[in-house]
This record gives C-alpha cells, sequence and structure tokens, in this order.
C-alpha cells in the first residue's frame, strides 16, 4: 500500500468503513499522513425536502470531532425526537411520542463512530419489524424501556438504507460545519 499513488489509494479508501481506517491508519506513518487526508462522509438524506445532507472531513479531522459529533447526535435525540409533556398532577415528564426514524439514525451514527455493534432503542416491537422491516416501539406508555439491541438482531444499516445513502434524484447539499448538525437533516 506504501508505494500506491495517492489517487488509487483513496479510491480503495471509499469501501473501508470507519472502524477498517481508523486500523489501517495506524499500520504506519505514511498510511496515516494519507488516510488523515481522506475525505470522510456522513450521509442524512432528507425526504421531505429532497435532498442529501453530506457533511464531509478529512479522515483527521472527523478523528479530533468524533466525541463532538457523538454529543451533538445524543443532544438531538434526547431534545428534537423525544417529545415530552408535562404532567401538572404528578409533576412528571411524560414522553407522548418518539420520531422513531430521526431516532434510529442519529442512534446508528453514534453506534458507528463509537465503533459499537450494538444501539439502545426503546423496547421495539420485533414481531413489526420482522414482517414489515420497519422499526417501530412495541409499548409507549409514560416511560418506556430502553433495550439494546445487536446489529445482527436489527440489521439497522439495511433498514435505513433510504436515509443514509444518497439518493441519486435528489440534490445534495455539501457541509463542512458540524454546528450544521441538526434534527431536520432528516
Amino acid at each position: 500500500m506504501d508505494s500506491l499513488p495517492n489517487e488509487i489509494y483513496y479510491q480503495i479508501l471509499k469501501y473501508l468503513d470507519y472502524q477498517d481506517l481508523l486500523s489501517l491508519s495506524k499500520t504506519c506513518s505514511k498510511l496515516q499522513e494519507t488516510t488523515g487526508s481522506f475525505i470522510f462522509r456522513l450521509t442524512f438524506v432528507n425526504h421531505r425536502l429532497k435532498q442529501n445532507n453530506i457533511f464531509y472531513f478529512p479522515f483527521q479531522k472527523l478523528l479530533e470531532y468524533k466525541n463532538r459529533i457523538i454529543n451533538i447526535l445524543n443532544y438531538i435525540i434526547q431534545n428534537d425526537f423525544v417529545y415530552l409533556d408535562f404532567n401538572e398532577k404528578v409533576y412528571l415528564n411524560i414522553i407522548s411520542g418518539i420520531n422513531m426514524i430521526g431516532y434510529a439514525v442519529f442512534e446508528y451514527y453514534i453506534s458507528y463512530l463509537k465503533g459499537i455493534d450494538y444501539y439502545i432503542f426503546p423496547e421495539l416491537d420485533l414481531e413489526y419489524l420482522e414482517k414489515y422491516k420497519k422499526i417501530r416501539i412495541k409499548n409507549l406508555d409514560w416511560q418506556p424501556n430502553y433495550c439494546i439491541y445487536y446489529e445482527s438482531q436489527l440489521n439497522l444499516k439495511k433498514i435505513l438504507k433510504r436515509y443514509i445513502e444518497p439518493n441519486l434524484k435528489y440534490n445534495n447539499i455539501f457541509l463542512k460545519e458540524i454546528e450544521n448538525i441538526n434534527y431536520n437533516l432528516i
């Protein structure tokens, strides 16, 4: 790999996921330098606006921003995709709804960037998932039970394909600043 021109090397890197890129960049200093300048993309597809929101960073910058991006995604899940109502009689915030597509896309990217193979969701209706290949909460009472679901159990990337892979018919919006990460991306 050391002797490959950067153009060919970058074509190979396109097919690697985040963890593979991270491992490869640690093998030698030349690969770390070349991998560090490779442009890495995170894609959020907004079907309502018919646009692909594509964040792109040099891989080295992504490594620097990783924890900050994860924190932003967590914040958005808790504040924009989980809807709360305050019940004055019991002085409690009650979850009145959850935008599961937004929640799932952001949770997918959190797990992806952390390099873990599980997701934390409110308890899902697995029969519905198996039958319709769509995510739905099993029961939304006052407070949902949160469970850990492994990638092998959900295959979340396949379920969310239309939200994380660019749609060729849509406009591409390229974004560099992580401050542009918000709930309107999907």
